[in-house]
């Protein structure tokens, strides 16, 4: 997804879920990009009835900004985070493997603010 607000403002999460209708049943992946200043760390995370499990340690993620895009993807158990800078090329932020969730699943995206604003959502291949 493409960030179209100042990233100062929020924070962008993709969830990768098996079901989103009920709170108890969201399981499933989370990768979160805080790129509110001073903070600028990506968080990978297992959902297990809406719970968070951080997978790994946190990574430090350059400065995002306007117009730049994130995405996340998920094969086999590798979870992967990607950025690419407006007009830039894409790369590999961080990576985790994690086995307990399996498809298919819905992608669900969040932002943290009213102010947040993002564009071009959707799944596909990388």
């Amino acid at each position: 997804m493409t960030i179209q607000s100042d990233p100062d403002e929020g924070v962008f999460s993709i969830y990768i879920l098996q079901d989103y209708h009920k709170i108890e049943l969201e399981d499933g992946y989370e990768v979160w990009f805080d790129t509110r200043a001073g903070y600028e760390v990506l968080h990978m995370v297992r959902v297990d009835n809406q719970n968070e499990t951080q997978l790994g340690a946190l990574i430090d993620i350059s400065k995002i900004g306007k117009g730049d895009s994130i995405g996340f993807r998920l094969r086999d158990g590798n979870l992967m985070a990607y950025w690419k800078p407006s007009g830039g090329s894409l790369t590999l932020l961080g990576a985790r493997t994690d086995h307990t969730y399996r498809g298919p699943f819905y992608l669900v995206p969040e932002t943290w603010s009213t102010t947040s604003i993002f564009d071009d959502f959707g799944g596909g291949g990388i």
